[in-house]
């Protein structure tokens, strides 16, 4: 965790900086059947603000219809518990396949703690890459079952997998995998046109 101080001299000092990302708690569960609060889980957010002060960050995983919230910290207060995450170092690939496992596990999450028998509910995550944003939703099913139902193991589902506006089908979590690699190698299309017009000019040598 970060160590606690009033404000920073300049937001570039700040443990955080635009684009990084933190992990944070979620809490906003209740156990299936009643209002007891369930345990918290630690899941990621990207930080979109900073001050000397604070910074804001937005929660990358939600449960649809809700859209990714926007989440405020301050820097002095103990009550905010965040941690800075590597995940922003990594190669465009090794990024989108970490929160791809972590929402997985999310969905899991979600589903034990929410619909432990129905297993009907659905999780979303923003899993943002160069040339933008691709939106996956999860359900979660049982692995097994044994005697008398007893299931034996869950895991996520996919839903659906949007990017660029254009639903695709993903039929299974290696498929989503194969959609998550061709979002990595997609350049941005402000990148695409300065590599277009810096081969255009190009005359000669071989």
């Amino acid at each position: 965790m970060c160590t606690r101080v009033t404000q920073y001299d300049s937001p570039v000092e700040a443990p955080v900086q635009v684009g990084d990302y933190v992990s944070t708690r979620w809490d906003d569960l209740s156990l299936e059947g009643g209002a007891e609060v369930c345990e918290s889980c630690q899941v990621p957010a990207r930080v979109t603000s900073i001050s000397t002060e604070g910074f804001t960050a937005q929660l990358l995983f939600f449960q649809p219809p809700a859209s990714p919230s926007d989440l405020e910290y301050r820097f002095d207060d103990p009550n905010d518990k965040w941690e800075r995450l590597d995940i922003g170092e990594m190669g465009e690939h090794k990024r989108l396949r970490r929160l791809f496992e972590e929402l997985k596990r999310f969905a899991v999450f979600v589903n034990q703690q929410l619909a432990p028998s129905a297993l009907d509910r659905v999780v979303a995550g923003k899993l943002e890459a160069r040339c933008g944003a691709a939106v996956l939703q999860l359900g979660c099913r049982r692995t097994h079952t044994g005697a008398a139902g007893t299931a034996w193991g869950l895991c996520a589902t996919p839903i659906s997998f949007i990017a660029s506006g254009v639903e695709r089908a993903p039929t299974t979590l290696s498929k989503v995998r194969d959609y998550l690699d061709e979002l990595a190698d997609t350049d941005p299309p402000a990148e695409g046109k300065r590599k277009r017009k810096r081969w255009s000019g190009g005359g000669g040598g071989g």
